[in-house]
């Protein structure tokens, strides 16, 4: 029986995840500075970023943000983003997009670095909206 949960792609693959470390840039400071300023906070007290993947999205928000929690299914990439990530204020989650496992209204910025595409839209977003608070921001983008 599927879970809705299958992942049909080279992403599944074992190995993938180093190369795809290696390959994926980080994203420019400048973006988190103005997803801050949308949500209108100086330094989000929690940032989530869904599809995290090997973590550089994640880590990305360490300077800017007092917790981040990076959601990501796939064991052996979220194993390689807890191995490069000396941070304590950035942590990992086996959780899908939507199925974060997370309180609701307790978010200030939901990020999808590169990974929208990989979800199904409608519970992804019911997802977000659940778990972000009033006023808290929705970001997909690709760099």
């Amino acid at each position: 029986m599927s879970t809705g949960h299958d992942i049909w792609s080279s992403y599944a693959v074992e190995g993938f995840g180093a190369a795809y470390h290696q390959a994926r840039p980080s994203p420019p400071g400048a973006l988190m500075n103005l997803l801050c300023r949308v949500a209108r906070v100086e330094r989000p007290r929690l940032v989530v970023d869904v599809g995290s993947g090997t973590g550089l999205s994640a880590r990305a928000w360490a300077d800017h943000a007092a917790e981040v929690v990076g959601v990501e299914p796939n064991a052996e990439m979220r194993a390689a983003a807890e191995a490069n990530t000396p941070t304590s204020n950035v942590r990992y989650v086996d959780g899908y997009s939507d199925a974060t496992g997370l309180a609701d209204d307790s978010v200030d910025i939901v990020t999808y670095s590169q990974s929208l595409h990989w979800m199904d839209p409608q519970p992804t977003f019911a997802e977000a909206a659940r778990i972000l608070r009033a006023g808290g921001v929705f970001a997909a983008y690709d760099y």
